[in-house]
């Protein structure tokens, strides 16, 4: 009964503040505990079944065993009694199984929003509701990656049919970018993740604003500044992004991409 009790705990946990990966860990932590326990107490029923057998049938407790005599050869009482240990014990793992499976469900249902969506969480309140003052700073980050992302794209097309008209469009959009990014708060994001502001600010930003500089001024040299600082983010950045979906997801009910 104490590993039901694991199977609830585990299940109510999750509810309240969780993911179907700790679903799945309590899933395997009762049902592993059932099984041990089970062995054990078949092995120890088994010594004890042999140890009473021995005295009556003047056998040693180690020919019994080198015989490997099966349960139902020390009395019906004897069998009667491992049989309802092994059936209880499956019963309680399944259960606790079932509730784990339940938990695995209810995160794959379950509907919460994206930034700068209106999904709500399970608890029925928004995500950007739940991160309070901070929300503005995380939706103006990923905004801001949006827009630099949409520009890195356009360098990349061949054939440019206007190449004036693609420059005035990576300035619109640098432009944007810097505009974004001057609205994150980096102490708000270092508060949800360490050094996630900070970094941003520093070189992300910093990366923008001088990548803006060069398009306005055609200036190589800038380009090539704006390199470095992209390559410093970028580095600190797929190191960390994960991490930082799975803040927001456990902090707020932000279901963000993990690409």
């Amino acid at each position: 009964m104490a590993w039901v009790v694991v199977g609830i705990a585990g299940l109510a946990l999750y509810l309240l503040h969780g993911t179907q990966y700790d679903a799945l860990w309590w899933c395997v932590l009762a049902a592993g505990a059932l099984f041990l326990l089970t062995a054990m107490v078949v092995r120890k029923a088994y010594e004890m079944a042999a140890q009473r057998f021995a005295a009556m049938s003047g056998f040693t407790v180690a020919d019994i065993y080198a015989a490997r005599m099966p349960f139902h050869a020390f009395g019906e009482h004897d069998a009667r009694v491992v049989g309802f240990c092994i059936k209880s014990n499956m019963l309680l793992a399944v259960i606790s199984i079932l509730l784990s499976g339940a938990g695995i469900y209810l995160s794959a249902t379950k509907s919460e929003g994206q930034p700068g969506t209106t999904g709500k969480s399970a608890s029925g309140t928004r995500p950007e509701q739940r991160a309070g003052d901070a929300y503005p700073s995380i939706e103006a980050f990923f905004r801001s990656l949006e827009y630099l992302n949409s520009l890195q794209l356009m360098t990349k097309k061949p054939n440019r049919a206007d190449p004036q008209g693609d420059i005035d469009l990576m300035k619109t959009l640098a432009g944007k970018a810097v505009s974004e990014g001057s609205k994150v708060q980096a102490s708000k994001l270092d508060d949800l993740y360490m050094g996630w502001g900070s970094h941003f600010r520093n070189e992300f930003l910093i990366g923008a604003r001088t990548l803006l500089q060069g398009l306005v001024d055609l200036d190589k040299t800038e380009f090539g500044r704006a390199d470095a600082y992209f390559a410093r983010w970028d580095t600190w950045y797929r190191e960390h992004h994960q991490a930082i979906f799975l803040t927001l997801h456990r902090k707020f009910g932000f279901e963000v991409s993990k690409e």
